[in-house]
């Protein structure tokens, strides 16, 4: 199924992991996959109130398919694909690599819905619509001379021969239509995506007798999900700022960056015309300023592009500015153009995501829900049962040394005392560009880790150089087919990017549908590295599961170790001070008495902190 392609090609390999201690493993390279549909460019998130569908114009028509079709009909011209009313979105398919999410509309209780993968065949030809009924807007106010457009919500990811048309007519036979939607990708896809198109001069005087017209042609793509459909006002004259570009470093971005790693700071934004009147002379102003709310910087990016209605364009501008502080930095760009703007406040966009840090590398964003993350998004219970690794892709200005990485850790109390994990890919340029994975070390989550930001170290650090990609990861072990997935990390942010997001248990490079990154941050800082030598203190006890003894052995070198014994609800149950240990050391407990269930054993040492489970039968 060519959809299952995965965006990097390898074997199957299994992973050596050197438990409590970094040791470098030379796995077998792989490239990135030939065939995949670019993602879009690295941008921003829109996080103003500055678009189309929330300004306070006039709605003449809505439809939000929440009771039924209303009047609207869907027809298959050729192949099994159609328009179908849904509240759940795509049927995924197991092997799906990537699983496409509902859409995440205001009206959830129905929408409409495109299936290509789930309705199509490999080889059949796909074309099928969906027609309004007719429409009088005469009758809701409409008169000869207003500026009208059709607006709607979607999400849609593309494939290779879907193709997305809207249209209008006002006889049911000849139709003007737009194809949207060409060259969009399908990572990374806004969700919602509200799409606005004027339709004032395809109406015409013939206000009472519009239909407007969503039009599939495909061949086993992904699908198409339509919501919150409209024709309301539009301004004779207004341009806005879709998203922002900010830190454009080799396609990605960043929300925390090292002041050692700051760069020249490019920014940009994309710019559409979303009123009646052609603009001319289009480019953007900008300012940029420090945590004091000072200017710093500022100047015009000077495109002088020329838009029509729905027309819009990536505008890219160097600035010459290097932040140089510790701090937060804003930077808001406006749209200008030699037309006057009929609702100017649209045309403001505030990116206020941008910080230099002492140490910090980050590219989540401290926006949108967090949500948690157990597997790579499947339906497939095996697919759900295996270790994931989640991170991100990172480029260094200079030479540097990684120290640790920092995760968010899921708060979830069945996970402490489990193992987790990192891994670093990097891409070997002098090896012919190919990707080969080092760096593997080991922790285990503690009670106090949950909710909280876990630090994982590098013992003697991480070198990296400015001349290679490298790509930061923390995974966990899976569970057994058929159990609940337990979540172990969390996400966040309102990103739009051309990033991988980890890797899967067979080495195969993913990523989301979704704006949503790992949190999963680099600090920079050699100072903090770990002696290379330095031997950590280790425990483990046995048989697990115990129902009469457990016999507990540590090992360190010369210092003190306590071990820890708490429920499930992390009452204290047991405390063993074994003193100063130079060497190994053992005792027994009796756990007779012990109720049945699940406990933590936290083992308190100056060079190691360790929470593992037993179980008392």
């Amino acid at each position: 199924m060519m959809k299952n392609l995965v965006m990097l090609c390898g074997v199957s390999l299994f992973i050596s992991v050197a438990l409590w201690g970094q040791n470098t493993q030379y796995l077998q390279p792989y490239r990135f996959a030939s065939k995949v549909k670019d993602a879009p460019i690295t941008t921003v998130s829109n996080s103003a109130t500055n678009n189309s569908k929330n300004r306070v114009l006039e709605v003449y028509y809505s439809e939000d398919f929440d009771s039924g079709l209303n009047g609207w009909v869907a027809a298959i011209q050729t192949g099994n694909v159609g328009f179908k009313l849904t509240n759940s979105g795509h049927q995924n398919s197991p092997t799906n690599t990537y699983q496409i999410p509902p859409l995440e509309t205001e009206t959830p209780t129905q929408w409409i819905l495109v299936d290509s993968d789930a309705d199509g065949q490999a080889g059949n030809a796909e074309a099928a619509t969906l027609t309004s009924p007719v429409i009088d807007l005469a009758l809701e106010g409409v008169t000869v001379g207003d500026y009208i457009q059709m607006e709607f919500d979607q999400f849609f990811p593309e494939w290779e021969n879907d193709q997305c048309f809207i249209g209008v007519s006002t006889n049911g036979t000849d139709w003007t239509e737009k194809e949207i939607n060409i060259g969009v990708g399908r990572e990374a896809r806004p969700n919602p995506e509200h799409i606005t198109w004027d339709i004032t001069d395809a109406v015409g005087a013939n206000l009472s007798t519009v239909q407007l017209r969503f039009r599939w042609v495909g061949n086993w793509d992904y699908g198409w999900q339509i919501d919150n459909v409209k024709i309301s006002e539009l301004l004779e004259s207004d341009l806005t700022v879709v998203s922002v570009y900010r830190n454009y470093d080799e396609g990605l971005t960043y929300s925390s960056v090292p002041l050692a790693h700051s760069k020249p700071l490019i920014i940009g934004a994309i710019v559409k015309n979303i009123g009646h009147i052609q603009q001319t002379g289009v480019g953007f102003s900008y300012e940029i300023k420090d945590g004091s709310n000072a200017v710093v910087s500022s100047g015009n990016a000077t495109a002088n592009l020329t838009f029509d209605n729905t027309d819009q364009d990536t505008i890219l501008w160097e600035t010459n500015y290097t932040p140089t502080s510790i701090g937060s930095y804003s930077i808001e760009i406006t749209a200008i153009s030699n037309e006057t703007d009929d609702d100017p406040l649209n045309n403001l966009f505030i990116d206020d995501f941008y910080e230099i840090t002492p140490y910090t590398f980050a590219v989540d964003y401290a926006k949108g829900t967090k949500e948690p993350i157990s597997h790579w998004p499947t339906i497939d219970e095996q697919e759900k049962s295996r270790d994931a690794m989640f991170g991100n892709l990172f480029y260094f200005k200079q030479s540097d040394v990684v120290s640790a990485i920092e995760v968010e850790i899921a708060n979830n109390p069945s996970i402490v005392g489990e193992s987790v994990y990192t891994i670093v890919g990097h891409v070997n340029i002098s090896g012919g560009g190919e990707w080969v994975y080092d760096g593997i070390y080991e922790s285990s989550v503690a009670l106090e880790d949950l909710g909280n930001i876990k630090t994982i170290g590098f013992e003697g650090g991480y070198p990296v150089n400015s001349n290679e990609l490298y790509l930061f990861m923390v995974g966990h072990y899976g569970w057994g087919v058929g159990a609940e997935p337990e979540a172990y990390f969390m996400r966040q942010g309102d990103i739009l990017f051309n990033n991988r997001q980890g890797i899967d248990a067979d080495l195969n490079g993913r990523g989301f549908f979704d704006r949503k990154a790992p949190i999963v941050r680099l600090r920079v800082n050699p100072d903090e590295v770990s002696i290379a030598n330095q031997q950590l203190a280790e425990f483990a006890f046995y048989p697990n599961p115990a129902t009469e003894e457990l016999n507990m052995i540590v090992s360190a070198s010369h210092e003190d170790i306590q071990l820890v014994i708490r429920d499930m609800t992390g009452n204290l149950v047991h405390v063993h001070d074994f003193g100063m240990v130079s060497g190994g050391n053992s005792t027994q407990l009796d756990v007779s008495n012990y109720a049945r269930g699940v406990y933590f054993v936290e083992m308190i040492g100056e060079t190691n902190h360790l929470v593992k489970k037993f179980v008392k039968n």
